[in-house]
This record gives C-alpha cells, structure tokens and sequence, in this order.
C-alpha cells in the first residue's frame, strides 16, 4: 500500500512515510496512533497541544534539538522485485531487522552520532532497535583497527 507521497507504508490510516501499524503520523513508526518518528509501542505523543512542548527523547524531555544519524532513515516496507506475472509482492521487514541492517551500513560517523543523542541510553537504544552496547563496541572497533592499519 502507498500513502499521498507514494511511501510504501503498511497499515490502516497512516501518514507520513515507511509506518506499520494503524493511525501513525510521521516516519518509521511501529505500533499504533504515534505520532513524530521512530517509535515503538503504542500512543507515544502528546494530544491536542498547540505550542511546542519539550522533545521527549529516551524517555526524558531535553531543550535540546537532536541530530539524527541518516542510518535512523530506513525502510520498514519494500516493494521486492517484480515476479513473473510483472506483479511485485510488499515485503514488510521486522522493526529491529531494519535497525540492525541500517545500523550495519551506517558510517562510523553515524554510529558516535547516535551516542551523542541527548540522553542516550543503551538499554533502551537497544529495546527499541534491537541494536546492543556489543555492536556499537564492534562496529567502533573495527574502525579504530581498520584506521591503525
């Protein structure tokens, strides 16, 4: 399914782009009735404000305006390629395997990026992503090695 932007998106009365679940405004929502990006669960938002209230980012309010990493910017929703017939089948990728691939092809910079966050946390980083403090490890590591040689 498309919505208005021609984003794949799966689900019942979305907008914005790449969502799964029901009612979601914005992009990368698993879950249901969210509203901004990138959440998982059930109802993350506030109602009927008209000012702008602080950001609630790892679950504490921050003043502060994040820098997502363009790794943050993946698709749950895919169209695969065509089959035989010339119809293409929608494949919808589980939430963290998206983290995970994305997360893998991120660039180094783009992973201490994400550490910068305001009030990162890896517990609940990898709750929400499935991404763990042992990948960060690994995926810094490896750069730090590879950048010796």
């Amino acid at each position: 399914m498309t919505n208005e932007n021609n984003n794949v998106t799966q689900g019942n009365n979305n907008t914005g782009n790449h969502n799964s679940g029901d009612y979601n405004s914005g992009c990368g929502n698993s879950g249901d009735r969210n509203s901004g990006d990138w959440n998982a669960g059930d109802y993350n938002s506030g109602c009927l404000n008209t000012n702008k209230p602080p950001l609630r980012i790892f679950n504490k309010l921050t003043e502060k305006e994040p820098d997502y990493p363009d790794y943050f910017y993946f698709e749950l929703v895919v169209l695969a390629e065509p089959q035989e017939n010339g119809f293409r089948e929608i494949v919808v990728k589980k939430y963290e395997d998206a983290w995970k691939e994305s997360f893998e092809g991120a660039s180094v910079e783009d992973v201490e990026k994400t550490l910068r966050l305001p009030n990162f946390d890896y517990a609940l980083f990898e709750e929400i992503s499935g991404i763990t403090r042992e990948d960060f490890e690994r995926r810094l590591g490896k750069y730090v090695r590879d950048k010796e040689e």
